[in-house]
């Protein structure tokens, strides 16, 4: 089992949790190797409809879900992404290249 398969749920129900007051549609999280230092990281993309969360809410999200991962040793950094419904439809359209 991949330490993705292990975090997920967990860290999904602290990110609603602590994002109570925001009406969160959708949370895709997925593991990347692609930190700008190297370093293996988590993305987490969290979908919100209407307003934004707090930056106190999303600040708190933040060190409780880090937390949560070092306490079990998993030292991938998590890397948020909030969207709008509308800006997820762009942000996970395939790439057309020429």
């Amino acid at each position: 089992m991949s330490n993705l398969a292990k975090v997920e749920k967990p860290v999904k129900a602290i990110v609603k949790r602590e994002l109570a007051s925001t009406t969160v549609i959708k949370i895709n999280m997925y593991e990347d190797e692609s930190g700008y230092d190297g370093e293996p990281l988590y993305r987490i993309d969290i979908i919100c409809d209407g307003d934004s969360p707090k930056p106190e809410h999303a600040s708190n999200m933040l060190v409780c879900v880090r937390e949560y991962l070092w306490d079990l040793g998993d030292l991938r950094w998590p890397m948020f992404t909030f969207l709008t419904p509308e800006d997820a439809v762009d942000y996970y359209a395939p790439v057309q290249l020429d």
